[in-house]
């Protein structure tokens, strides 16, 4: 093979024999694909050290070619045998020339591209890879990439290992509490704490050991020098000054460098709930809610009106939020026919610990007839104003916001000129009636019974 300079003996043939006579000449062959380059580094004795893929040599002293494959020298060739003498054969004729093959292209050596996780962008011919992610290698052919080689598949689990012996028993620990020495006769996980060398011991059977020790004493802390109450900081503070901020409503201490929060006031409590005492018997007290009752469509839930003001005058599925109510409807609060035999109190619904309950037709007869009422317009909502227990105010000559101080209920009916409120008695001769209050603007107020299926407001009380 020519190595660039000189021809190098790459292996030798055996003698020849006579020629034979001349064949036919062949049929030429398709031109093969293009291969893999060598770099021939000539005839040397030994493997040329720093080798690179496809370098090739013939050694010497082997008489074999080897070439390498990017970890290894493989063989490429090696001497032959000399053949035994064959008998001369007779000469033949000389054969026609053959037609000459067309040229082979030109052959390219491997480019490694390393381990990558993808195929490089914009590939040569002959670029390869190694894929860390299907965990095979390519070649790029001009055209695609194809595979060179593929990593072989895992082997099988071995046979997982016996179980390791027990652990010896450990020993447990014995103190015996502070003592100046080691105590005499020590046994095996005795421990003691020595107060001449702060120290505490444990006994491994043949020595003591060092078990643990008393730690340094920490620094000396600063006193707090307390200069009283400013609105800002004191000048030139010194580390432990400490003040109340009348401004930022906390206590400050200065720790050296900067002033730091030691407290701050805490807010007021929020103040108790007053509750108005209203009698509906001689022995019965009751709290009004805080509006009427009205009923969420979206949430299927009840809920009170934002304020005693407040009157939709809604009823069945016509509003998202309704305020008119069949009566004993608490389980089916958007019926607008309903005849319930039996009552379902609304205020069973609301669960906020309270007990909400519907007052009854003595106990709304019993509110009425004793304590102080009148019709009233509050911000062009009509109702009706009722007192509590021994408010003696003049409805009529005091407005709104004094009447509220004092803890009165208003019961809205919206422009309408009267009112009407379900109670939770049904009319005992009559299965189709039941009892509400009534209040109007010529100032009639009492309690009578109706059709079940009216829509009226709903108030809810609790016990005191």
């Amino acid at each position: 093979i020519y190595d660039g300079a000189s021809w190098q003996v790459m292996s030798e043939n055996g003698k020849d024999g006579k020629d034979g006579k001349d064949g036919k000449d062949g049929v030429d062959g398709k031109d093969g694909q293009n291969g893999l380059g060598l770099v021939w580094k000539g005839e040397l004795e030994a493997a040329p050290s720093d080798a690179e893929t496809n370098w090739a040599y013939y050694n010497s002293t082997e008489k074999k070619s080897f070439i390498y494959d990017g970890s290894a020298w493989l063989v490429l060739a090696k001497d032959g045998a000399q053949g035994e003498k064959g008998a001369d054969g007779q000469n033949g004729k000389d054969g026609t020339n053959g037609t000459n093959g067309t040229d082979g292209g030109t052959s390219a050596g491997f480019v490694w591209k390393g381990e990558l996780d993808a195929n490089p962008s914009e590939p040569q011919t002959n670029w390869a890879y190694y894929n860390k992610t299907d965990k095979k290698a390519y070649i790029y052919d001009g055209a695609k990439w194809s595979i060179l080689a593929q990593d072989g598949k895992d082997g099988q689990n071995g046979t997982n290992g016996t179980n390791g012996e027990n652990g010896t028993d450990g020993v447990g620990i014995t103190w015996k509490g502070t003592l100046t020495a080691a105590p005499a006769s020590p046994q095996k996980g005795w421990a003691y704490y020595n107060s001449t060398d702060k120290k505490s011991y444990i006994h491994d059977g043949s020595a003591w050991q060092l078990l643990a020790q008393d730690g340094a004493n920490g620094a000396d802390g600063v006193g707090i020098s307390w200069k009283g109450e400013s609105a800002s900081a004191p000048e030139e503070p010194e580390n432990g000054w400490a003040y109340y901020d009348t401004e930022k409503k906390a206590s400050y201490i200065y720790d050296g460098e900067n002033w730091q929060v030691i407290a701050k006031d805490g807010k007021d409590a929020e103040p108790a709930e007053k509750v108005y005492e209203f009698s509906v018997s001689s022995t019965k007290k009751v709290a009004f809610s805080s509006g009427n009752l009205q009923y969420n469509r979206n949430t299927n839930t009840f809920q009170f009106a934002e304020n005693q003001i407040q009157y939709l005058g809604k009823q069945g599925t016509k509003a998202d939020v309704i305020d008119l109510f069949c009566w004993g409807t608490g389980n089916n609060p958007t019926n607008t026919n309903a005849t319930e035999t039996s009552f379902t109190d609304w205020g069973s619904k609301i669960n906020d610990g309270k007990n909400w309950f519907t007052l009854s037709k003595d106990e709304w007869d019993y509110l009425i007839n004793h304590n102080t009422k009148a019709w009233k317009t509050v911000n062009s909502v009509n109702g009706l104003v009722i007192l509590p227990d021994g408010c003696t105010l003049n409805i009529a000559n005091s407005d709104w916001a004094t009447l509220a101080a004092a803890g009165a209920v208003f019961l809205p009916c919206g422009t309408k000129t009267y009112g009407e409120y379900w109670s939770s008695s049904p009319d005992p001769v009559n299965a189709e009636l039941a009892y509400y209050l009534y209040f109007d603007s010529d100032g009639r107020v009492f309690v009578l019974d109706d059709r079940r299926d009216y829509g009226m407001s709903v108030r809810l009380v609790r016990s005191l």
